[in-house]
């Protein structure tokens, strides 16, 4: 595993064999070792690229003694992350036209200071809000995802990093605004009901639950009007369907139970203030830990004011369910929450998931030769990735009698019937 304290040789190209000089021979199992025997003695580098991510090339394989210090860490969608030696990482993403989410949100905590909410020390933009790329340096917090240690530690070790999660939420939620927004007071993305994907930003969350249902109405109409009663439980038909390996279920549409479904939804959703500070993604692998004490919490990508249940929304059906949030509102009513918040919430979630929506330039893509041919792996890039229009606009084409229900959006739990 690579480790950027290291800098000897050895840590970053394996098998190395030491010459007390460049003309001592290497024995027989040293060239097999080196796989010398298949490679031509007097091959000339003709700087050709080899490494299509890094630019890379043969001159700087053959004839330099450079190894780079700067390690892919991971990549996703149209982003990566990359080692920068051993204090700093850096984020290569495309910009949507600002400094970033994750950046803003720190800058705005690191001004503020904090008590019991630990951030990264530095975060430094190499980039203005409307260059097409944005580079993000962001210093190393000591320590581990705390998902690494999680499955191993004792419970009184995992109690203890609880009550810092706790302290820091508390603190997160003295932080409020009049309106859903980013740090920087702009419209915060729907991540929650009306949510295309990760990639889109088709709708933002407006200031009251009126307001938000209704900007979302047509899909939502449509979707609830899509099923049967109650809908977000599988027929045995649509088991025999899945069995058989179809992926979709054709289910009728009635555009009247669309509407009645739709005014009881906006009855049953909670209002959506008060808007507190809320991280958004707050899982065990982003929160950073070190002997016993949360040297940072990190990818605030998703944070800004939102509504008052999303955190807990967001720890109990994605990430941490096992969290007591009792510990942050001993008041706080678990049954009640779920009947009142996460069981309306992820109904409109698969309503609006069932509606066919399309948008501009989703599923174009570049395809491209593989850059080496001893591992010809395929190659494509997906246009949405790179600055696609995506613009949103309702599947005229397929909703005037079915809709196409995905059977990995059925939600399984027993709402009651409408």
């Amino acid at each position: 595993m690579y480790d950027p304290d290291n800098i000897h040789p050895n840590n970053f190209v394996k098998d190395l064999i030491l010459k007390a000089h460049e003309s001592e021979p290497l024995t027989e199992e040293e060239t097999k070792k080196l796989k010398l025997d298949t490679i031509p003695e007097h091959e000339m580098a003709s700087h050709e690229v080899i490494c299509h991510a890094c630019g890379w090339t043969d001159y700087a394989e053959c004839i330099t003694s450079y190894i780079p210090r700067i390690r892919m860490e991971c990549a996703r969608l149209n982003s990566g992350l990359w080692s920068v030696g051993n204090k700093w990482l850096m984020w290569d993403k495309m910009t949507d036209g600002s400094l970033g989410n994750d950046f803003i949100t720190w800058k705005f905590l690191k001004e503020k200071g904090t008590k019991d909410i630990p951030i990264l020390d530095e975060m430094i933009q190499l980039n203005e809000p409307d260059d097409p790329v944005q580079m993000t340096l962001i210093t190393r917090a000591k320590g581990v995802p705390l998902s690494d240690i999680w499955d191993r530690i004792s419970r009184e070790e995992r109690e203890g990093y609880q009550k810092q999660i706790v302290a820091a939420i508390k603190e997160m939620r003295q932080i409020t605004s009049p309106v859903p927004c980013a740090v920087d007071g702009t419209p915060m993305i729907d991540r929650f009901i009306g949510c295309c994907g990760f990639v889109f930003q088709c709708n933002t969350i407006k200031n009251t639950r009126e307001e938000w249902l209704d900007g979302l109405a047509e899909e939502l109409k449509y979707g609830l009007s899509a099923t049967g009663d109650p809908w977000w439980m599988p027929t045995e038909a649509y088991m025999e369907r899945m069995r058989a390996g179809f992926r979709e279920y054709k289910v009728p549409v009635d555009p009247a139970v669309g509407e009645a479904k739709f005014q009881k939804m906006k009855a049953w959703v909670p209002q959506s203030g008060p808007f507190v500070l809320t991280h958004g993604d707050l899982h065990l692998g982003n929160i950073i830990v070190h002997d016993g004490k949360i040297t940072a919490i990190i990818d605030w990508e998703t944070a800004g004011f939102l509504p008052w249940w999303v955190e807990y929304y967001t720890l109990r059906e994605r990430t941490m369910e096992w969290f007591d949030w009792e510990m942050v509102d001993p008041h706080f009513d678990t049954e009640g929450f779920f009947e009142k918040v996460s069981k309306p919430i992820n109904i409109l979630q698969r309503a609006y998931q069932a509606c066919p929506k399309v948008h501009t330039e989703e599923h174009e893509v570049w395809k491209a030769p593989p850059t080496n041919e001893s591992r010809p792996f395929r190659r494509r890039y997906r246009k949405k990735f790179w600055g696609a229009e995506l613009k949103h606009s309702f599947d005229h084409a397929h909703k005037d009698t079915h809709a196409y229900i995905d059977h990995e959006t059925i939600f399984h739990d027993n709402a009651p019937k409408f």
